[in-house]
């Protein structure tokens, strides 16, 4: 790449820059700052384990007997609610889904958030894959398939 051809590239860069408002880059700023402190001391647990990816949250146990999975994780998310309450932070419980990842036959006892019981699924959606219960990615190659 010529001298030329670099100070052209780093010309449009800057005009790409400047071409965004201050403002919309302060305030993009003070929500990233605000997600950050929000979210700096979620509450964590030894018997689970949390994952975030921008609005995306999982939270999941594991467990050899399903029914102490279940409680560590019952347990963790009544921990997680009494952070949200204190930050007054609501949950939409409609979006949340409960999946048991196992070859076992039969399921984990249900969850609830807020008194809400989170629904069982055989499928979930987690950052754009296609999650089945028994891992074999059948759903999401038919989904990428149809699209």
């Amino acid at each position: 790449m010529s001298a030329n051809s670099k100070q052209k590239s780093m010309e449009k860069l800057q005009t790409a820059s400047t071409s965004i408002p201050v403002y919309a880059k302060r305030a993009f700023l003070v929500l990233f700052s605000m997600y950050v402190l929000y979210t700096s001391d979620l509450p964590t647990s030894k018997e689970t384990t949390l994952s975030i990816f921008a609005e995306d949250t999982s939270k999941f146990a594991t467990h050899e007997d399903p029914m102490k999975a279940s409680l560590n994780l019952q347990g963790h998310l009544h921990i997680i609610e009494k952070w949200l309450k204190k930050l007054k932070i609501k949950v939409d419980e409609s979006k949340s889904s409960h999946i048991t990842f196992t070859l076992r036959k039969g399921h984990c006892p249900a969850f609830n958030i807020n008194q809400t019981i989170i629904p069982q699924t055989e499928v979930v959606k987690y950052l754009g894959l296609h999650f089945d219960c028994r891992l074999n990615w059948k759903e999401h190659t038919a989904k990428k398939k149809s699209t």
